[in-house]
């Protein structure tokens, strides 16, 4: 679901709204950067939820399938 949100959402999203303030040419006030290069920030993050969470499930893939005990949250607090 996380990565599903992160491609759709932040990656689709967040390059499409770069790209078209990059044809705009809209600069930030302060630094003078065009806003579509801030705006890239969110493709990056998104592209790197979907690889840590990619990591986080064969690692729990990984863990379900050698038979380790999960630990629950209480277990975790004693």
């Amino acid at each position: 679901a996380i990565a599903l949100f992160s491609y759709v959402v932040l990656v689709h999203g967040g390059t499409q709204l770069a790209l078209k303030t990059l044809a705009t040419g809209q600069l930030t006030p302060a630094l003078g950067l065009e806003m579509g290069y801030i705006y890239f920030c969110l493709p990056i993050s998104g592209a790197l939820m979907i690889f840590y969470s990619v990591i986080f499930a064969y690692e729990r893939v990984k863990q379900l399938m050698s038979g380790e005990a999960l630990l629950t949250d209480t277990q975790l607090d004693q």
